[in-house]
């Protein structure tokens, strides 16, 4: 789904020309743009010229992907979560310093501008000393069926608000985690109630869902509530299933045959990085496994049923 988002992006971009898709799944040739070629396997990449890859299969095969990526000497945007298990996210750490090409990770959160203009507020000062963050992320049943059973809840959906509490109040020290009743898939929880404790003092807490009903016709609904001694932000986004009952204009829009949304505006930062490592002002990859450590944390915590440190 996300890999969609990335080929209409490109195809938009003055700064790159698209020339490869690889997908395992040889029907997705269906959807691979007439200019560029169409790949199964990722014998492919070594076998191209390109210079910049983005990787968006799901994150239990990044590290395979980007290691191809990166031997190949290309600069690579892997998608979030970075990887399943931290001894997934080091390697590919590793595969960057030791190939000298430049590894990003799409935390996507970090190029909306109402999360963006949050996190200035809050760099700023404008808040004071943060007290408190809230944060929910639900998804609708149709959507959640495609994640029950391959990963986990915390780290699919909760991955984004973690990344963007860090960036906001920084390191999170102790997470207690809650978790709802097992109703899409036997061997996963549709639903969380998070508890968080960060290192600034603050708490937090993060409600995750991906079993909304889906005749209700609500594909998406966030918010995220920052609480200071001096100032409190707030943000909401409710999108409907089909355009019911709001549209989608965060991801992906187009206007009249241009592309337009997060990835798109993402996608075009990770162009110029290509050039200019320096100038990418997403996630680090350190940031990025952090992330994934506070997930993997979360689910811990859920299945023990108490508080989990994070080192």
């Amino acid at each position: 789904m996300i890999g969609r988002c990335h080929v209409a992006a490109l195809r938009a971009s003055r700064d790159a020309e698209l020339v490869l898709c690889i997908d395992s799944d040889p029907t997705a040739a269906a959807w691979c743009p007439a200019e560029a070629a169409f790949a199964s396997t990722l014998d492919a990449l070594a076998e191209s010229d390109v210079d910049a890859v983005i990787v968006a299969t799901p994150e239990q095969v990044h590290r395979e992907a980007v290691e191809a990526a990166l031997a190949c000497g290309a600069a690579t945007l892997c998608e979030k979560p970075f990887a399943s298990c931290l001894e997934d996210a080091d390697a590919m750490a590793a595969a960057a310093a030791q190939h000298a090409r430049p590894l990003f990770v799409a935390h996507t959160l970090r190029f909306d501008p109402r999360y963006v203009a949050l996190q200035q507020a809050v760099a700023r000062g404008a808040l004071g000393s943060l007290l408190s963050l809230s944060g929910r992320r639900w998804m609708d049943a149709d959507e959640g069926r495609i994640y029950a059973g391959r990963t986990d809840l915390a780290l699919c959906l909760g991955v984004h608000d973690i990344d963007v509490m860090r960036w906001c109040a920084g390191e999170i020290t102790r997470v207690s985690a809650e978790a709802g009743p097992s109703l899409l898939h036997e061997d996963s929880y549709d639903a969380l109630a998070v508890s968080m404790r960060f290192a600034c003092g603050a708490v937090g807490q993060l409600e995750l869902c991906w079993a909304l009903p889906s005749q209700a016709g609500v594909a998406w609904d966030t918010s995220l509530l920052v609480v200071g001694r001096e100032g409190s932000r707030y943000l909401e986004l409710r999108a409907g299933r089909g355009g019911d009952l709001a549209p989608e204009l965060t991801y992906e829009y187009d206007v009249y045959g241009l592309p337009g949304g997060v990835v798109r505006m993402q996608d075009e930062h990770f162009l110029r990085a290509v050039r200019d490592p320096a100038s990418w002002p997403g996630a680090t990859i350190d940031e990025a496994r952090r992330a994934v450590e506070v997930a993997l944390a979360i689910g811990t915590s859920a299945r023990r049923g108490t508080p989990v440190e994070v080192a």
